[in-house]
């Protein structure tokens, strides 16, 4: 998912629905150590060696912000590899990553990362790199897309949809659904303001308005 962009939430709701049968803590055990955590940034080169340990009728979740590696398409035709993106309109996500570089400011350990938000040009460059990364994930054949709009509203959807797209052989499940009902255990995760980025573009050049644009026509808009 798209950093900002509630890939998080996301991750942790389909994470909760896949655990309800199947421990991925368990398979940690099986992976090489650089392999074990849920957020992999060059998973392209980590996938193969993780998809030949994993048992078949298990699940292993991997959070990403890295590149799609053109290999990808062939898990995903296999059924192998289920992708979910999240995306997320790149005016708002300029506001997002600002906010959080100016919280970072105040904390004693800073996360490694948003050190580059720092300034108008920094960011804009950062979300420009966001939108090219996504794109790739979005042309994948069978993936799961979910925009962030879709993610503030009804979350009985968005777990059918992750259900479906997984292939879990299960119901709605109640107690994951009713903990997801409760917008107070969310936290962080969906609490952003959509369309603040709108009083943003005026302080940013021609081009990469067009380019934001484009973007959002192309996989907002739909």
């Amino acid at each position: 998912g798209m950093p900002r962009s509630a890939s998080t939430f996301v991750w942790q709701l389909t994470y909760d629905l896949i655990n309800y049968n199947h421990k991925q803590h368990k398979l940690k055990q099986l992976l090489q150590p650089q392999q074990r955590p849920n957020f992999i940034y060059d998973v392209g080169q980590e996938l193969p060696s993780i998809m030949d340990t994993i048992p078949d009728h298990e699940y292993y979740l991997i959070k990403t912000h890295g590149d799609y590696h053109p290999s990808f398409n062939n898990y995903e035709k296999n059924g192998q590899l289920k992708i979910i993106c999240t995306i997320r309109d790149p005016y708002d996500l300029c506001v997002s990553w600002m906010d959080v570089h100016q919280k970072e400011q105040g904390m004693s350990e800073r996360r490694v990362g948003f050190e580059e938000a720092d300034s108008l040009d920094k960011v804009t460059q950062v979300v420009l790199r966001d939108i090219n990364i996504a794109e790739k994930w979005l042309s994948s054949s069978h993936s799961l897309i979910f925009r962030y709009s879709d993610i503030l509203e009804d979350h009985s959807q968005l777990i059918k949809s992750i259900v479906d797209h997984i292939g879990l052989e299960v119901y709605l499940y109640e107690k994951v659904y009713k903990f997801y009902q409760d917008k107070r255990n969310i936290t962080e995760f969906n609490v952003g303001v959509q369309g603040r980025g709108e009083a943003f573009k005026k302080q940013l050049s021609k081009p990469i308005r067009q380019r934001f644009d484009e973007f959002i026509e192309t996989y907002l808009n739909k």
